[in-house]
């Protein structure tokens, strides 16, 4: 990319600038779709955000990866790699929505702020991805490589694919989703880097010992000990890490 600005994104900005009733809407649009995770039973708002591109002219495509978790895909530009627009559509559940202010589900926008489930994580960093990739296109910005964008629907909580959990990480091996760079609308603001996930992993520990009666053990031939010596040198070794 040379050091000035792609060709017509000034365009795309300007555009961007008068559209904030039309993001607003797409916001509160968005935050009426009760995609509560867990359970993830209302797919519909992949279907929105499916009709919201094909108005604007880009095409895409709905994944099934084995249980329902739907993703949502899309893509425009050349090159095998390039820029990812990332967005989870799934949100935290509501909970009572008798001690809710106002409905968890309505988008209710006050003054300048909306409220509603998942507002913040993430539709609203959802629908600036979605109006980001759209002006994109839709303003023909000369960019490096190809575009995309993803919606998917188990962030909160994963759902099992053929390849284990998670559909994030299904469409990558699968290589239905490809690019060197991501952007992720969390709420974290645009100041400041947010640590996105420490990240997990799973162990299953099976010890073995010789079963004796309470009244003669033999400590270190013990199943439980040996499992705290394994533990304990597991804590060692990520304190060691941090």
């Amino acid at each position: 990319m040379s050091k000035t600005s792609p060709k017509n994104l000034d365009k795309a900005l300007n555009e961007l600038k008068n559209s904030e009733k039309e993001i607003t809407r797409l916001v509160v649009n968005l935050i009426r779709f009760k995609s509560e995770n867990p359970p993830v039973e209302d797919h519909d708002i992949q279907l929105f955000i499916r009709d919201f591109l094909r108005q604007a002219g880009l095409g895409c495509e709905l994944h099934d990866p084995g249980d329902k978790a739907w993703a949502l895909t899309s893509s425009f530009g050349d090159g095998n790699d390039g820029f990812i627009f990332y967005g989870h559509a799934d949100v935290v559940p509501a909970g009572d929505p008798s001690r809710w202010i106002h409905p968890p589900f309505s988008g209710e926008v006050v003054g300048d702020r909306i409220h509603g489930r998942g507002a913040s994580d993430m539709k609203a960093g959802l629908a600036a991805e979605l109006f980001a990739y759209k002006l994109l296109y839709q303003n023909e910005v000369e960019l490096p490589g190809r575009v995309e964008f993803v919606s998917v629907l188990d962030e909160e909580n994963w759902h099992r694919t053929p390849i284990g959990w998670n559909t994030s990480d299904w469409l990558l091996t699968t290589g239905k989703l490809r690019g060197k760079a991501c952007v992720m609308g969390e709420q974290s603001g645009i100041k400041k880097v947010c640590l996105g996930e420490r990240g997990d992993y799973w162990v299953r520990l099976h010890s073995n010992a010789k079963p004796r009666h309470g009244s003669t053990p033999v400590y270190e031939d013990n199943a439980c000990v040996k499992l705290f010596r394994v533990l304990e040198s597991i804590h060692t070794t990520i304190t060691k890490l941090r």
